[in-house]
């Protein structure tokens, strides 16, 4: 600040000049033009969370209103969205599957068992499970199964193996003793055992005799059968023919070194029929197969004979089963 009269440069608050004496006047400020106030004067630093605003430009809380502003009125409004889908639960889903098989295995059960009850007991094996290009096979799933008939050779069943012809056929224990004069045959055939697709096994033992062995599909009507025996040398035979005549046909014959040949050795013998094949095995081992269909049912029985050498006959005859197939 200086003095107005001699110009002299004046400190603040200096109410007399000291070079010159006059007073120094005080100036009046000067109010500054009133500004009106605005959003924008208040700076607002840029952040990543929400910055509120001030009090007083703070937005109050509208009232319900149903009229709509401009923006609402341009932006199209949006269908209600469809509700989504309901998956289901795989575990669900599993678990329902799972029951309505479990019901059906049931239900085929429940079929089986009224069949059997009406039929019998008894389990009829279906041919088309067995494979005729393995008669190894065959045979291993024949003999683990339940047999029909185990060990048929009992006092109680004494009646039942009768001789058919000269001879005596003789029930002790589990065994049939078979024996007939020098240069006879002799016929053991059982009046109950009448089956079509079967498996019989036996235990032979011949200690004496030309040969022995079984018949099967003995028919009655037909008066046709098959006759499968075995000899004191060691060989085989399987034919078919008619009771009473001379009509014979061999269908298969030969030696295996399975056969035990002479007199005291026990051979196990096992025929399976199914349809018209026959199976032939000795000792558990396939011996041949072969087809025919001269009878395709009848009963069982055992024989043996001496005629071919003129000799008497001693046989006997083991662990009998039958498997009905």
């Amino acid at each position: 600040m200086q003095c107005t009269s001699c110009g002299t440069l004046l400190e603040a608050g200096t109410s007399i000049c000291p070079h010159c004496g006059t007073p120094v006047a005080t100036p009046r400020p000067v109010p500054s033009p009133e500004k009106t106030p605005s959003y924008y004067d208040e700076y607002i630093p840029f952040t990543d969370q929400e910055t509120p605003l001030p009090e007083a430009l703070a937005p109050s809380e509208p009232e319900p209103s149903h009229q709509t502003n401009e923006a609402e009125e341009i932006l199209p409004i949006a269908p209600p969205a469809s509700p989504a889908p309901t998956r289901r639960n795989p575990l669900l889903v599993l678990t329902t599957t799972f029951s309505i098989v479990s019901l059906l295995v049931i239900i085929g059960l429940l079929f089986l068992l009224i069949h059997n009850a009406t039929q019998g007991s008894t389990t009829q094996t279906p041919l088309k499970q067995f494979g005729p290009s393995d008669p190894q096979a065959i045979y291993t799933q024949v003999t683990t199964k339940i047999p029909l008939v185990n060990d048929a050779f009992s006092s109680q069943t004494s009646s039942a193996w009768a001789p058919a012809a000269t001879g005596n056929c003789t029930v002790s224990g589990n065994s049939l003793h078979v024996t007939a004069p020098q240069g006879d045959n002799v016929l053991c055939a059982s009046k109950t055992l009448s089956v079509s697709n079967f498996a019989c096994q036996v235990l032979i033992t011949l200690k004496q005799g030309d040969t022995t062995g079984l018949l099967f599909r003995d028919n009655p009507s037909s008066q046709k059968l098959y006759v499968l025996e075995l000899t004191s040398r060691g060989t085989y035979l399987l034919g078919t023919g008619q009771s009473g005549t001379t009509n014979f046909a061999v269908l298969a014959e030969g030696t295996n070194s399975t056969i035990n040949g002479g007199y005291g050795q026990p051979n196990l013998l096992t025929i399976i029929a199914l349809g018209n094949v026959l199976y032939l095995y000795v000792n558990k081992q396939f011996i041949i197969s072969t087809s025919d269909d001269s009878s395709g049912s009848g009963l069982i029985g055992v024989a043996s004979g001496g005629a071919l050498t003129n000799i008497a006959v001693d046989v006997t005859f083991s662990h009998f089963q039958v498997w009905k197939l």
